[in-house]
């Protein structure tokens, strides 16, 4: 996929997340950690319940491959989960901090 925009790659840290969104007014009892596996003991296991999921993938030619297949998916208004297209290349750190 070739993208019109692209963005300096923010350090994915869950402390240079937790304080920046400290800064910006998030309640402080809130905090990014990170999570290794998506398995069922992992989840269990987390400091309490999870409000939001940022995953981050390096980028790789099956991803960029399938990137045209994803373009044709939208959110339906009515489920749990929120996809965003990407439009910009590296910008999705940004936006997922945004959105969480």
């Amino acid at each position: 996929m070739i993208y019109r925009k692209h963005y300096i790659p923010l350090e994915s840290d869950p402390n240079i997340f937790t304080s920046l969104m400290h800064k910006i007014g998030v309640n402080p009892t809130l905090k990014f950690v990170d999570v290794w596996l998506l398995e069922q003991d992992e989840i269990q296991n987390l400091p309490g319940a999870v409000q939001a999921l940022i995953l981050i993938l390096p980028p790789c030619p099956a991803y960029e491959e399938q990137g045209a297949m994803c373009q044709s998916l939208e959110s339906d208004e009515n489920e749990e989960v929120v996809w965003f297209r990407q439009t910009s290349s590296l910008c999705n750190i940004a936006l997922c901090l945004q959105h969480s």
